[in-house]
């Protein structure tokens, strides 16, 4: 069976990210932009619903998820693949105590060029690993750096990993 288009779903990094700078001093950079860029989550009308903003984003990726399984959304010549490695983005790396605020840009909520560079890694590494063995949070950029192999020479899909379909 041969797959001819492949969805990757990939949730936002940002939200997660941003709620995992919470008690975390940041510079000044990031306390005058963000109120004006995420008004949302920063602004002072909205402090109070900064929980409810992160349940309703854990909703959300959490949807996505099931949608990728959707028989609706499997066929022969297309499929949609889930790749959590955004799901609990932080300014955390796996199994440190120490933030990486170089991993955000100046203003404390887009990514920065590292930033974009260990997001490139880890979805390249999700497309590379089977489905329901995907991994997800940052890792220090290439630590690991999955490719293709003789025996699994392709990107998993619902189809090559679980037979769903």
């Amino acid at each position: 069976l041969t797959v001819r288009t492949i969805v990757a779903l990939v949730p936002s990094p940002l939200i997660p990210l941003v709620f995992s700078t919470a008690g975390i001093s940041t510079p000044i950079s990031c306390q005058l932009a963000r109120p004006v860029e995420c008004s949302c989550i920063f602004g002072s009308k909205f402090n109070k619903n900064f929980q409810q903003l992160r349940k309703m984003e854990r909703k959300l990726v959490d949807i996505m998820e099931r949608v990728s399984f959707m028989r609706e959304f499997h066929s022969d010549n297309f499929t949609v693949v889930y790749q959590p490695f955004f799901k609990d983005a932080s300014v955390y790396y796996q199994n440190d105590k120490k933030p990486d605020m170089s991993m955000l840009s100046v203003d404390c909520f887009h990514l920065s060029q590292k930033g974009h560079a260990i997001s490139a890694n880890g979805i390249w590494n999700n497309l590379m690993e089977p489905v329901g063995k995907k991994s997800n949070g940052f890792s220090h950029l290439f630590e690991k750096f999955h490719c293709p192999t003789i025996r699994n020479p392709f990107i998993f899909t619902n189809y090559n990993t679980l037979n769903l379909v």
